[in-house]
């Protein structure tokens, strides 16, 4: 409560002018109160606080037996006191004043608050689309739907034949090296016979290898990967 006898004069702190309201609005609506406000909350409790403070004392130095009928030097003496506190509090508040704005309450005018993000986006809202268009992407998107299917069964296609012919050239490798392997120790009258059955086996290795490498689709194989 407000002293009686001592009471607490307005601020803002060190040139008693009003809250400039119409400033910091970023601050004011992200804090939900005004800076210069909050400041004078603070400024105008303490003032209440010295003035209690003085007013008691001079309550009590009044009832002393021994200041019997020096109330009005009391009195003074008690104004002077709260004359000084208010000076310091004062000249203080302008420093806390100043620290408050520039260090707890300023927010930078780069940093995004969620009144400018809602600002932004409400803005920025797309315009529905017609039914129309909605059945139209339906079927776009039905028909890449198709084409994946379509693509992936293709791929699953390939890489059987691409697997079946793997092993049918693999095989006839296999076989070049163990007839060479086993003809290796044989004489040279012996090899007339072996010559025409290799002559054979080459034909028909390069009869595959023909066909494997002129079917259409060796290409497309040729670019898959290796099965693991």
């Amino acid at each position: 409560p407000m002293s009686a006898s001592h009471p607490s004069e307005s601020s803002s702190a060190g040139n008693g002018s009003a809250p400039r309201l119409d400033s910091y609005p970023r601050e004011t609506n992200f804090f939900s109160f005004h800076p210069l406000s909050f400041v004078d909350d603070i400024l105008e409790a303490t003032r209440d606080y010295c003035c209690d403070g003085v007013d008691t004392l001079e309550g009590i130095l009044k009832e002393d037996p021994g200041l019997a009928g020096k109330e009005e030097s009391i009195k003074n003496s008690c104004d002077a006191v709260l004359q000084l506190l208010t000076k310091s509090i004062d000249r203080n508040f302008d420093k806390f004043e100043l620290y408050l704005l520039n260090n707890i309450f300023n927010i930078p005018s780069d940093a995004i608050i969620p009144s400018d993000t809602n600002t932004t986006t409400s803005s920025a809202v797309p315009p529905p689309i017609s039914a129309s268009q909605e059945a139209a992407l339906d079927r776009e998107i039905e028909d890449l739907r198709r084409r994946v299917h379509s693509t992936q069964l293709l791929a699953a296609q390939a890489k059987q034949q691409y697997e079946g012919l793997s092993h049918e050239v693999d095989t006839y490798h296999t076989w070049s090296r163990d007839i060479k392997a086993a003809t290796s120790s044989w004489k040279p009258d012996e090899l007339t016979e072996a010559l025409s059955h290799l002559r054979d086996m080459n034909s028909a290795i390069s009869a595959t290898h023909t066909k494997v490498h002129s079917r259409p689709e060796w290409e497309a194989l040729r670019s898959l990967p290796h099965p693991p």
